[in-house]
């Protein structure tokens, strides 16, 4: 019953005396309602709606095709057909159209037919009236979208907006934080606030929350995911006796090793690293590039901060080579020069200075015993800077 309250769409015009309280949840039964505004003179066309298993068998009785030299009908799911409705003396009394939905294509799960009468009130009433005869019951308010509930066809996790663009109270608790500013609503009541919005906004939310849109899919995926989760489990407690014993010296060595190789690549990332400065020389803005690390090295990780400074290298205007002119050339200084501007590296056609730091502490020369530096170096720069330490 309660559900039914939540759902009380515009299924309307039963008399309240000829409901069976003791059937309402009887899915035997053909219900059948009103589906339009029961008003006089509302509209030019009325729809009564049928529902249940002798929907077919009933419409079949009070329904001819027009046109036709079989007078039987024969409904074909989701066609609509143009004929008459007859009553008990074999009387037309309306010309209808009349469109079925067989199940389980249908709102209910159920054989569901609409007949379309023309509007006023008189033909929807005989209508209503005649297929009671013939067996259908009087739906109570709600009962179609009870069925589809009871069917599967909805659930009671989707959720919508409010009506009129306001917020409707929150009915569940456990949706997250981030879901809170949609209202938890039924599906039931989803179809109510369709009927019922005023706004384009009111109709849009409702029909998100009808569609399953918004924080039911959330917690569909949250389903999902619970289930996954649970068939591991039960996996696991099925075949904990197969597994192999834990070697936990092994898994301490993997620790370990696994610390080695993250502290290594940390090293070399950080001996890999691009700095980047600004500074102004002569009323020009300057952006030096520190390409620290640069090596020959079989490191994967290195490797890629290798590439990283030839990258930067070869798009510099100008290139920069800073030695020790205490300790002279070192192969570590050759190692960045043929990563620079070897014979087997491409694009690297910018100028290049020969920076020699520390000139100041390099020893006299009659005592000078450094490594020069070599000559492809000294004809592929375009000068030799000294600098001093001091």
């Amino acid at each position: 019953r309660q559900c039914a309250n939540l759902a009380a769409v515009s299924e309307v015009g039963q008399d309240a005396s000829m409901r069976d309280e003791s059937s309402f949840f009887t899915d035997s039964d053909t219900i059948i309602a009103i589906a339009t505004p029961d008003v006089p003179q509302a509209g030019g066309v009325a729809i009564v709606r049928l529902s249940g298993p002798d929907a077919v068998r009933i419409v079949t009785e009070v329904f001819r095709p027009a046109g036709k030299t079989s007078r039987t009908w024969t409904p074909t799911s989701h066609t609509a057909q143009y004929g008459n409705l007859y009553d008990a003396e074999d009387t037309v009394f309306d010309e209808v159209l009349v469109l079925p939905f067989l199940a389980p294509r249908s709102y209910t799960r159920e054989d569901v037919v609409e007949i379309h009468t023309h509007g006023g009130g008189i033909c929807s009433h005989r209508t209503l009236a005649r297929c009671i005869e013939l067996g259908a019951r009087p739906a109570q308010p709600g009962e179609f979208t009870l069925r589809a509930f009871l069917a599967g066809r909805i659930d009671l996790a989707q959720q919508t907006f409010g009506r009129d663009d306001r917020l409707v109270e929150e009915r569940t608790t456990f949706v997250s934080p981030e879901l809170r500013c949609w209202a938890s609503l039924t599906a039931a009541e989803a179809v109510e606030q369709l009927i019922a919005a005023r706004t384009h906004t009111a109709a849009d939310g409702a029909l998100a929350g009808l569609r399953g849109e918004g924080p039911s899919a959330a917690a569909k995926a949250a389903r999902a995911q619970c289930i996954l989760l649970l068939a591991e489990v039960e996996a696991r407690l099925d075949f904990e006796d197969d597994l192999p014993p834990l070697d936990h010296e092994e898994v301490l060595r993997g620790i370990a090793e696994l610390e080695r190789v993250l502290q290594g690549a940390l090293n070399d990332a950080k001996r890999a690293t691009v700095a980047h400065t600004g500074l102004t020389m002569a009323g020009i803005p300057v952006t030096l590039l520190d390409t620290a690390g640069i090596r020959a090295t079989e490191d994967e990780v290195e490797q890629i901060g290798v590439q990283r400074s030839q990258i930067a290298a070869v798009q510099a205007d100008v290139i920069a080579f800073v030695t020790d002119a205490a300790v002279g050339w070192t192969s570590a200084d050759d190692d960045i020069y043929q990563c620079i501007c070897g014979d087997d590296v491409a694009g690297t056609s910018a100028p290049a200075l020969l920076i020699q730091n520390k000139t100041d502490l390099s020893p006299a020369t009659g005592d000078d015993d450094r490594p020069p530096v070599p000559s492809y170096v000294i004809d592929r720069v375009e000068a030799v800077v000294p600098a001093c330490a001091a």
